[in-house]
């Protein structure tokens, strides 16, 4: 019978000399020692599988499971962090926009109830008393009313009296005494107010 003899696996040589080619060759090497092909004495140590399978990790390109969730991770705290900053600017942007609005509406009511009052001082005969009862009542919301949509502030008589003698003319409300010939009025629609006085 004629023996043929098989040379040991770490001597068989490959085809490719790269480095590359080199490494893996290793690694499978130290794997199938590790699968029990050859007992424990004959390799003369144990853990061969994990060293082979060290060798091809440790050339290996690409992410590792750990890698790639601690990056999800990262990715998903920056972004609930842009995501805030981004409402917060958008959220603030409207405001100015919205005053802007409020400011132009509220214009145009004071407009119309000047021009109301104007006509009246030649129509009627008690142009203030008639332009009060048309505006409304103290903190009443007027909704489509006839000068617009807008929200009573103040609207009564007033005069400015020096009580105290001091040479400064103090604001105080009109019970009559002065003849009602100074009226005030506030508007406000959302934060805007403004405010008028009409006189006789």
């Amino acid at each position: 019978m004629k023996m043929i003899h098989v040379r040991p696996l770490q001597n068989v040589q490959f085809c490719s000399s790269s480095r590359k080619a080199k490494i893996l060759n290793r690694g499978i090497y130290w794997i199938f020692r590790g699968l029990k092909f050859e007992t424990d004495a004959e390799i003369g140590q144990k853990g061969t599988l994990c060293k082979g399978l060290h060798i091809l990790n440790r050339y290996q390109k690409g992410f590792t499971l750990v890698e790639i969730i601690i990056t999800i991770v990262v990715a998903a705290i920056l972004g609930a962090m842009f995501l805030q900053v981004m409402e917060t600017n958008l959220t603030g942007s409207v405001g100015p926009l919205i005053r802007v609005q409020d400011t132009f509406t509220l214009n145009e009511v004071m407009e119309k109830i000047t021009a109301d009052y104007k006509k009246l001082t030649i129509e009627d005969q008690t142009p203030l008393a008639t332009l009060k009862s048309r505006i409304g009542n103290k903190d009443e919301e007027v909704t489509n009313g006839k000068y617009g949509s807008y929200t009573v502030k103040y609207n009564d008589y007033i005069l400015f009296n020096d009580d105290d003698g001091d040479g400064i003319y103090d604001e105080v409300h009109d019970d009559g005494s002065g003849g009602n010939k100074i009226l005030k009025v506030a508007v406000s629609i959302g934060d805007e107010r403004l405010t008028s006085l009409f006189t006789k």
